[in-house]
């Protein structure tokens, strides 16, 4: 099998605003199969692009190992092969920054965005525990030759060691989830959603979700867990269920102060986006 002829629906969006949780939601359905980036998803995107492609036994690999996720027939999945009939869910909010290298395939691929509002962001990100999820994100803004000279003013920022965490986290978010224009300019196929409706109006969104990548309806997309195991990326268990919980955690953790200067990056694209929060900080 070809791996160009395999459909792929990428979740990109910017880490901590549910990017996850809409994968394992489309990767449970009957018809999908779901790579994270630890199953080695960028390498799986880059021979997908032709950047660096892969020898098949390496892409096998990477199969078998996205696998282990699954209770169901697909953990039995080994090589390639087993994909015909399937369409890849691509969870990778890193693509996020190379959505240039895809242009080409923007007729056959499928691009969901979710976003989230920009305290939540920042919050999960200051409280993630194991991943250095700042320093990440500006090291690939710095290895991006485009973007490190695009937003070379906020990257010295991003530096500055005198600069604290979570406005460094503020603008991240505001890096990456306004890229969501991007791949809309490019002519990509994108369904940009709000992670907070999402999680208040599951059946709504994910309908909707179904219908952009031309999925027919699967119970098993809102029953995830049973066709899930183990843990996700960003220490998620893939058998939590959707809850809302997590949507005002961030208020134990941003008092006024860091509000209004989180604002001062996040008001524009917070507006953008229909977050009526915004107006309160006018």
């Amino acid at each position: 099998m070809n791996i160009k002829q395999i459909p792929m629906i990428i979740v990109a969006g910017c880490q901590r605003s549910g990017t996850t949780l809409t994968g394992q939601i489309l990767g449970a359905h009957s018809k999908t199969f779901l790579i994270d980036e630890f199953d080695g998803l960028y390498q799986f995107i880059d021979s997908y692009t032709g950047k660096n492609e892969l020898k098949n036994q390496d892409l096998d690999k990477i199969v078998s190992a996205a696998s282990v996720k699954y209770k169901d027939v697909r953990a039995c999945f080994r090589c390639l092969e087993d994909l015909t009939g399937y369409i890849v869910v691509a969870k990778a909010p890193n693509v996020t920054y190379d959505y240039d290298s895809l242009v080409r395939f923007s007729d056959s691929v499928k691009v969901l965005f979710p976003v989230r509002e920009v305290f939540s962001v920042v919050a999960s990100m200051l409280t993630l525990k194991g991943i250095p999820m700042i320093e990440n994100q500006i090291r690939r803004i710095s290895e991006n030759q485009r973007l490190s000279s695009e937003f070379s003013d906020e990257l010295k920022i991003l530096n500055d060691t005198s600069v604290p965490a979570y406005l460094k986290a503020a603008l991240i978010w505001n890096i990456k989830t306004g890229m969501y224009s991007r791949f809309l300019a490019c002519g990509f196929d994108t369904f940009v959603f709000k992670y907070e409706d999402l999680v208040a109006k599951p059946f709504d969104v994910i309908r909707k979700m179904l219908e952009h990548c031309q999925l027919p309806y699967d119970a098993s997309v809102i029953d995830y867990k049973r066709k899930m195991k183990g843990e996700g990326p960003g220490n998620t268990s893939r058998e939590s269920d959707i809850n809302t919980e997590s949507l005002n955690k961030w208020k134990n953790l941003l008092n006024t102060e860091k509000q209004l200067d989180i604002m001062r990056v996040a008001y524009p694209l917070m507006t953008d986006l229909g977050y009526k929060k915004a107006y309160l900080f006018r």
